[in-house]
């Protein structure tokens, strides 16, 4: 969803190219970071198509409507679905917290959490203005 709003033909605010930008660079380092330990595991990523019991996770239509929209009306889609994205993210980051074994990856989960509730409360000083 990040790159999304960096697509020049979205019209997107110069606030939400900013914020996506930031989010798109976080995550970066985040996804490497959880690949390296599922390889170090023996593990594949297996999310691909499954991630019906993700929560924050868009459906289909909303997708749709969000590849549809352009400028404020882009915004405020993005805005809003990033929102649910981030609190679906802190809401499995907080599971791994409470029965991770790992040290490290309770770590990263830590991480993800503050880093993804700025996050939000960005996006909702973004959706008041």
């Amino acid at each position: 969803m990040a790159a999304m709003a960096l697509e020049a033909d979205r019209d997107a605010s110069a606030e939400v190219v900013d914020l996506a930008t930031r989010i798109e660079a976080a995550q970066g380092p985040e996804i490497e970071h959880m690949r390296a330990y599922l390889a170090e595991w023996g593990e594949s990523e297996g999310m691909e198509g499954d991630t019906g019991s993700m929560g924050g996770q868009m459906s289909a239509e909303e997708m749709n409507e969000l590849e549809a929209a352009e400028g404020i009306d882009f915004d405020s889609l993005w805005l809003a679905m990033m929102t649910a994205h981030h609190e679906g993210a802190i809401e499995m980051a907080g599971e791994v917290q409470g029965a991770g074994a790992n040290a490290g990856v309770r770590e990263l989960a830590g991480q993800i959490i503050a880093a993804q509730q700025t996050e939000i409360a960005e996006m909702a000083q973004l959706q008041d203005a």
